[in-house]
């Protein structure tokens, strides 16, 4: 089912996040609630980092308040989270103790940089896969030939990379094949682009991105579709991408969310016309730069 595809991003409830944002970030009733009503709509996973604000401290606070209901979690390593303790073995442990859990379901490199130049913390961490303590291992790319060096390394299980409808199975798809041959597991973020797919008028920083969205926004009238439902589709009936990562501000939009997905793949024709679009100024597909 699409709903096993689908992982809950909390990046929202431990800080203000989003080009679009414009609630906020919820407080932690809100944040415990919007949990509680994803488990209770059949979501699992949820994506966290130790780098999101409060994220651990919301996401503990939901399992003390529910603890037959315990969500799988994914978080992120933060080198910066580590120089606060004595040892990554420390750091482990408190990580777990905040969240409320006695394992996790992945564990992940945030930044590609600290994957490449912290070989004894990828040791640390297969230490702790092969006593149970970490399920898989995954690391967070942003380009392709970041995600073909991490797809090389056999003790890799997943790789967590953009993909949507600008950043499209035509810039993506050979290393979301190449992975799925390599055995390694496909999560995808930034369905919507941090929200940008939504905004008629585009920061000037972003314009060039302009001529796209007005491209998508077309596409999915003549197709009677909506932008979201096109979207949220794309990515979750993508037979070669394991999870999908969808962050929401609220329990209206994660419940607007879910439906979509309810209402099915997309034609094979619709497909093919988003993959047709290629943005020439990738590096406006990162927000990192934005």
């Amino acid at each position: 089912m699409a709903i096993d595809k689908i992982i809950l991003g909390t990046v929202q409830l431990g800080i203000e996040y989003g080009i679009n944002n414009k609630q906020g970030r919820p407080s932690d009733f809100e944040g415990v609630g919007i949990l509680r009503d994803a488990y209770l709509k059949g979501v699992r996973y949820i994506d966290t980092a130790e780098g999101y604000g409060k994220s651990h401290e919301v996401i503990g606070l939901y399992h003390r308040q529910h603890p037959n209901e315990k969500f799988q979690v994914i978080t992120k390593f933060s080198l910066a989270n580590l120089a606060k303790y004595s040892s990554f073995d420390w750091a482990f442990k408190n990580t777990l103790e905040i969240l409320q859990v006695d394992s996790l379901a992945g564990y992940m490199f945030h930044d590609f940089a600290d994957y490449v130049h912290n070989p004894e913390i990828r040791e640390s961490m297969i230490v702790l896969r092969g006593l149970g303590k970490i399920q898989q291992l995954g690391v967070s790319v942003y380009t392709n030939d970041e995600a073909e060096l991490v797809l090389d390394d056999p003790n890799i299980n997943f790789i967590q990379i953009p993909f949507n409808l600008l950043d499209n199975f035509t810039k993506r798809g050979h290393v979301i094949e190449k992975a799925r041959k390599a055995g390694k597991e496909v999560h995808t973020r930034s369905i919507f682009l941090q929200g940008l797919f939504y905004m008629k008028d585009v920061p000037i920083k972003l314009s060039a991105l302009q001529p796209y969205l007005d491209q998508l926004r077309h596409i999915a009238a003549e197709e009677k579709v909506t932008l979201q439902d096109m979207a949220l589709s794309f990515a979750v009936f993508h037979p070669c991408i394991a999870k999908i990562l969808i962050g929401v501000e609220s329990s209206v939009q994660l419940v607007s969310n879910l439906n979509s997905i309810k209402k099915g793949e997309l034609a094979e024709r619709l497909i093919d016309r988003i993959n047709a679009i290629r943005v020439q100024e990738e590096e406006l597909l990162n927000p990192v730069n934005w």
